[in-house]
């Protein structure tokens, strides 16, 4: 193991690089927890050629796979002992639900706006892509003007 002053290791990259990689992970861990449960919602029998978990089982057993890998997600940030981060994956938690009940209540309403349909696109996909890239500045301490 290199001696703490070797010019060559730094501890504070390697933490760095091990939080970036632990958001990483949760944030692919979030994204697949959002596609289970769209596919028990939407009650979708296929994904990428293969066949979704709420056909393989059931759609409780999809939700609660979903709510696994969400506080699995949870977890992985937790780690990094940043409360700036856990609270950013808390609140994409909170828009992507939200996105998904205001698709929920305004699934028959013909009268939908361009407005709404952006709102929930932002709300769900948008979301996850956001968390990801502020995260990782975050945790690379880039300047708060630049996140």
């Amino acid at each position: 193991m290199p001696e703490t002053g070797d010019s060559d290791f730094s501890w504070r990259e390697f933490i760095r690089r091990n939080n970036n990689e632990l958001v990483a992970t949760a944030v692919e861990i979030m994204h697949t927890a959002t596609l289970v449960h769209d596919d028990a919602i939407d009650n979708s029998a296929v994904r990428r050629g293969r066949p979704t978990i709420n056909k393989v089982w059931d759609d409780d057993t999809a939700i609660l796979l979903g709510d696994y890998l969400f506080a699995k997600a949870g977890e992985l940030t937790a780690a990094t002992q940043n409360l700036q981060v856990i609270k950013l994956l808390s609140q994409t938690l909170m828009t992507i639900t939200g996105g998904e009940l205001a698709q929920s209540f305004s699934s028959f309403n013909l009268e939908q706006t361009r407005q709404h349909y952006l709102h929930r696109i932002i709300s769900k996909t948008a979301s996850l892509f956001s968390l990801a890239t502020e995260s990782g500045a975050i945790l690379s301490q880039v300047p708060g003007k630049s996140v």
